[in-house]
């Protein structure tokens, strides 16, 4: 049986060579490298772990300011509901008469005037 040579076997003949190649020559793992990337990756996670903990103590802050702020919300909601009751009564009394003002006349209003003034004039004579 004869053995042909064709692109698939050629090819597939290279690769395996270049593979052979790159695992002789290729570069060397330096324990030492890994030493030292593992260093520096402690250092961050140690960083990153004071800044997650002042940033846990802003939120718990803010959290807090964000309550405090939800509560006065509320009482100012209420006072607004009080106020703005009041001021329904108010427009529905708006047209009411008073009980003193019914009772009051031009002519008693007249006279009461009249005397007053004549009074204060007696006041500052007398002074």
């Amino acid at each position: 049986m004869e053995k042909k040579f064709d692109i698939k076997t050629i090819l597939i003949v290279v690769l395996g060579i270049a593979l052979i190649i790159s695992f002789m020559f290729g570069q060397k793992n330096n324990i030492g490298n890994h030493e030292n990337e593992i260093g520096v990756l402690h250092k961050n996670n140690a960083e990153l772990l004071a800044k997650n903990d002042s940033l846990v103590k802003a939120n718990k802050l803010i959290d807090l300011d964000i309550a405090n702020i939800n509560k006065q919300l509320d009482e100012n909601s209420k006072k607004l509901a009080d106020t703005q009751k009041q001021l329904d009564k108010l427009k529905n009394r708006k047209y009411e008469n008073n009980n003193y003002v019914k009772h009051l006349f031009s002519h008693g209003v007249s006279v009461a005037l009249s005397n007053y003034i004549e009074n204060r004039a007696k006041s500052t004579d007398n002074r």
